[in-house]
């Protein structure tokens, strides 16, 4: 299920094949020149252990993630406390927070309200990967409007 990602170039947003030579003269700017951003260059360090996983729900949001946020797993970083990590327990896949204390292991999802879950061989809980990135939408904008 893994693919290559390659480079294209996009025509729409580079019409030009080398802008620096439209004139005949290479522009003095062109030492400082640089590739365009590739976003998968910058969230995955390694493509075979990277998944990606879409949050349901708005337990996590103390932590900035709600329903619709792309979370970027990455199965071979060692998780270890603090981390926000992708867990599955009695068929469900669920994120939380690490905590460790002393020698034991809980998650939260950060409320006061909700209790710490121990992670133990009793509880049938598998910390699977840990979330590297978490992309969340932007598109719910919302309107304050003053009343002075």
């Amino acid at each position: 299920m893994l693919r290559q990602i390659e480079s294209h170039k996009n025509l729409e947003l580079e019409p030009i094949a080398d802008p620096g030579q439209v004139s005949g003269f290479q522009s003095p700017a062109a030492d400082y020149q640089e590739d365009r951003l590739h976003i998968l260059e910058r969230l995955v360090s390694d493509p075979l252990n990277t998944f990606y996983f879409e949050a349901a729900s708005n337990e996590m949001e103390q932590f900035g993630i709600k329903t619709g946020t792309l979370l970027v797993v990455d199965r071979s970083k060692k998780p270890s406390g603090g981390m926000i990590v992708i867990a599955w327990h009695h068929g469900e896949w669920l994120v939380r927070q690490l905590i460790t204390h002393v020698k034991k292991k809980y998650l939260t999802t950060g409320k006061e309200e909700d209790e710490f879950v121990e992670v133990n061989t009793e509880t049938g809980i598998l910390i699977w990967g840990v979330v590297t990135w978490s992309c969340c939408p932007q598109m719910e904008v919302k309107k304050y409007v003053r009343t002075d």
